[in-house]
Formats: C-alpha cells, structure tokens, sequence
C-alpha cells in the first residue's frame, strides 16, 4: 500500500488497488480448485454478475483479505496434516481469518472441527495446527488487552452494548437480508449452488462450508444486519463459491 499510494500519489488508489489485486488472488485460487467445466464457469459468472462480489472486493481491504485467508485456509486443508511445518501453517492462516475479521471464524468453525475429528480417527496429532492458530491470537490479546483495554473488537461492544430487544435486532437483520437481495439478486446464486454441489457429491468439505455459511447468515440476522448492503453477504459468497470448487473435486457418487 505504502509503494503503490507513493507512486500513485493517492492512498485511496493504492487501497483499490491492492484490494483489487487480493481479490483476483481469490477468483484465481477458486477457479484453479475447480476440476470440472461446470463448475468453472459457475463460479467465474457467479462472481462476474454479482454485485456483492464486485463492490466489496474494492470496498476496502477487510473483506478481500478475508476472502483470500478464507479460501487459502480451505484449499490447505487437505494437506494440513501432512507435516508438522504445514499443520502450523493451516493454523496461522485460522490466525489470519481471526485477526482480520474474528466473525468470519464462525464460516470456517465447521470445517476446523470436521478437520479435527479426522486427525483424532487417525491418529494424527493436532497440537501443530493448533499452536499456529493460538501464538498469534494470545500475542495480540496480550496487547490488545495492554493497549486497548479489550481482546474484542470495537464492533462487538458496539454491537452488544445496546438497550435493544433482540426481536427487533431480528427484525433488522431479517430486513438487512431481504434488502441485500434487492441490491443484488443473484447473491443466493453461490448458496445454492454450493447446497447442490453438495447433493451432487456429498462431499464433506462442501457440507461442512454450507454450514458454516448458514450459520454466518444466521449471525447476521442476530446482530441486525449491517448499514451497507452487501457487506455481510461477500465472505459468505466467497465461501459458496470455495464449497463448490472443492466439490467438483469429487466424483458423483
């Protein structure tokens, strides 16, 4: 940011650029996942004609790191336990996904949980992967706590330091959804392609992404939704898109 704003001469294109240049990272790595024409040219019109997909992958920097560390996390997902170096490097990724966006955990929850089941059938230690996840979350909760005075977010007590009743949080995120729609129609598209991927392959990675994804919506709906259309839709876009890509991986049972 710091070279692109100094020879641009404007940090405002240099913010667009790079979150420009994150976000065809994370159409590249979808599309390099995908193992069928189907599911290519689903994935590439889906983010194409969306115009969640287009206006918040230059809607500052949040979303399209978190949009890549998600899809990077998922891709290394089947080599995670492979070696002690790689296990830690999926965990630093979680890490990554936590310090940029800490919500966006709940999308990613179902797949580390699924992933650890596994590793415990296998006999596969886990301590890697989760000493990669843990050292950078406890340092910067030791100086978030230091210099803040909180190892949360502004946006949580912002969200939850709020005399409303949650049936009219509800209510609002209900109508932040139904809104989000309007603004663009085709945001369900990825959702429910990523529901029938699933019943295509039944594949477990794409499953456990599906509900991860419900799960986020449902978050959304309980905190009231956000004040700019969208916004809380693109990760969960993102991560329909991944579901479908590691799918079409699978051959139809």
């Amino acid at each position: 940011i710091l070279g692109v704003g100094a020879i641009s001469g404007s940090w405002v294109t240099a913010v667009i650029a790079v979150s420009v240049c994150l976000s065809l990272a994370t159409a590249a790595i979808l599309l390099v996942r995908t193992r069928t024409v189907t599911a290519t040219l689903a994935i590439g019109t889906a983010m194409i004609v969306s115009n969640t997909v287009t206006v918040w992958s230059t809607g500052g920097l949040e979303g399209p790191l978190a949009g890549l560390l998600i899809v990077c996390f998922i891709a290394a997902a089947q080599w995670a336990t492979t070696s002690r170096l790689r296990g830690m490097g999926w965990g630093l990724l979680a890490a990554g996904i936590y310090l940029t966006r800490a919500d966006a955990m709940i999308l990613i929850v179902p797949l580390m949980v699924y992933a650890a089941i596994r590793w415990r059938r296998a006999g596969l230690p886990s301590r890697w992967p989760i000493s990669g996840l843990l050292m950078p979350v406890l340092a910067w909760s030791v100086f978030s706590w230091a210099y803040y005075g909180s190892v949360l977010p502004n946006t949580y007590a912002a969200k939850t330091n709020v005399a409303i009743p949650a049936s009219e949080l509800i209510d609002q995120g209900m109508f932040y959804l139904r809104y989000s729609v309007g603004f663009d129609p085709g945001v369900w598209v990825p959702l429910v392609l990523a529901v029938v991927a699933w019943l295509l392959t039944r594949s477990r990675v794409a499953l456990m992404l599906a509900i991860g994804v419900l799960s986020y919506l449902a978050y959304v709906v309980w905190v009231g939704g956000d004040f700019m259309a969208g916004r809380f839709l693109y990760l969960p876009v993102i991560v329909a898109l991944a579901a479908v890509a590691e799918a079409s991986r699978l051959p139809k049972p």
